[in-house]
């Protein structure tokens, strides 16, 4: 019913009442609306507050849909608010330069409308100048219906199963009217070559299917629940309702239970072979890691993507089997880590070399020359080693064996339990280091939380500090 849908009014008149201020009048189109309630002005999307109401010429406290009615408009000039503008809820309409719509051509029209005619657009008490794109053929004949798109030249705001007349530019007489499927459709091409079948199940099928329809055609971006309820043309309650089915049949996936944001499950899949082809190429260009890291892998979304959404949908690849998780790394099922015995034997050199530097290991232009490597060869098996957690990287320039790292946490550990606070020379001293060797330590273990600076002494960070 229209009355379980938000608030809107088409405004038709607008003028100033002495003692008053502005005024506008139209016809609730549904919704409820109330006094001293705010309402936003669209296609401008500005905020106005109801100072009072009338229905039928009476002063009432609240109007209804299908009512006639006056509302009296705060902080808003009748210059700026006119004819054809819309009065609703906030998030209730959608504003765009397109609409996909149904088109029936009147029978007593003398010709067949051709494609890319320049046509007039009456939406509600809205009238825009534009361009019909006929998605069906290159002609529409007398007494035919087709799937459309307009192409206009001034903003319009609109939901789904809005009616409209369409007008020829001139002279001007009655072309035929129509529904509208989609109030802002998408622009990706991957959709535009099946888009008439899919503008045909928004339009003919049920609800379900139609819903559907709704999130398939906003393809990777998806759509939160309240755009939902502007694009299939249903009630916040009855939205609500058919998403929740569409989840529990696994048409659909929420990646934010928060705003609500849910992708079509057909467009989930493509970011999974998306993201499949990205740890393909990872394991031919790095065959010795174990595979990419969260923040690695989750970054290739970033643009589209919040760092939850990110989460939600790696959890979701990992159930349906298109990639493993193995602690921190992502991998293909298949991808085994390869290390030649040459960059085996180098490693084990290298370890050899730091652990035999103790708590003040060589760096790493010093390091490379021992292993009598060149510096793009031995930054890649550094960076390897790193990566499989066989080296702890303290600085650019600087790595420990985990062991060694430990060792100075307990240490340190035991010295802050007795003194509670050290500053760089005193932990110079504990383990007997350079100044430079303690400050890259130090700095490393406020980076992990283990340790925080208060001016020029180190606490506990709370890391450090449960692990007492």
């Amino acid at each position: 019913a229209e009355i379980e849908k938000p608030f809107r009014l088409s405004v038709d008149r607008s003028f100033t009442l002495k003692g008053f201020g502005t005024v506008v009048t139209g016809t609730v189109l549904s919704g409820s609306l109330r006094q001293d309630e705010e309402v936003q002005q669209f296609p401008q999307q500005r905020s106005v507050r109801i100072r009072g109401l009338q229905a039928h010429s009476q002063t009432v406290s609240e109007v209804f849909a299908g009512q006639r009615a006056a509302l009296n408009l705060a902080g808003i000039t009748k210059e700026e608010i006119q004819r054809g503008d819309q009065l609703a809820k906030e998030e209730s309409l959608l504003t765009s330069y397109m609409l996909n719509a149904s088109l029936t051509l009147l029978e007593d029209v003398s010709a067949a409308l051709k494609n890319r005619t320049r046509i007039r657009l009456h939406l509600g008490s809205q009238e825009v100048f534009g361009r019909i794109v006929l998605l069906e053929g290159e002609t529409l004949s007398p007494g035919k219906t087709t799937l459309v798109q307009f192409r206009l030249e001034s903003l319009v705001c609109a939901r789904h199963g809005d009616r409209f007349i369409v007008r020829s530019y001139s002279p001007m007489f009655t072309l035929g009217g129509g529904m509208v499927i989609d109030p802002s459709p998408s622009k990706s091409r991957r959709v535009l070559h099946e888009l008439p079948g899919r503008l045909r199940r928004l339009h003919d099928g049920d609800e379900n299917v139609r819903s559907a329809e709704v999130i398939y055609l906003q393809s990777v971006k998806g759509v939160i629940e309240a755009e939902f309820s502007v694009r299939s043309g249903l009630s916040a309650k009855q939205s609500a309702k058919v998403l929740q089915l569409l989840q529990s049949q696994q048409q659909v996936l929420c990646v934010d239970p928060f705003s609500k944001r849910y992708l079509h499950v057909q467009h989930v899949e493509r970011i999974g072979e998306f993201l499949s082809k990205v740890l393909t190429i990872h394991h031919k260009k790095f065959a010795d890691r174990e595979g990419m890291t969260r923040s690695e892998l989750g970054g290739k979304l970033s643009l589209i993507f919040t760092e939850k959404e990110v989460e939600i949908l790696l959890k979701y690849m990992i159930k349906l089997g298109k990639f493993l998780q193995n602690g921190q790394y992502f991998s293909l099922a298949e991808h085994q880590p390869q290390v030649s015995q040459a960059q085996e034997a180098g490693l084990a050199h290298c370890f050899e070399l730091i652990k035999a530097g103790g708590f003040q290991p060589h760096r790493r232009t010093r390091l490379l020359e021992e292993l009598e490597m060149n510096e793009k060869e031995g930054l890649a098996m550094l960076k390897s080693a790193v990566h499989s957690k066989r080296l702890v990287r303290v600085a650019d320039d600087l790595y420990y064996a985990p062991e060694q790292t430990k060792e100075i946490l307990i240490s340190l550990r035991k010295y802050l339990q007795d003194n509670q606070s050290i500053t760089v020379i005193q932990f110079k001293e504990l383990l007997n280091i350079s100044r430079k060797h303690a400050i890259d330590l130090l700095e490393y273990f406020d980076s992990q939380h283990l340790t925080i600076r208060e001016d020029n002494h180190r606490v506990p960070g709370s890391i450090l500090a449960s692990n007492e």
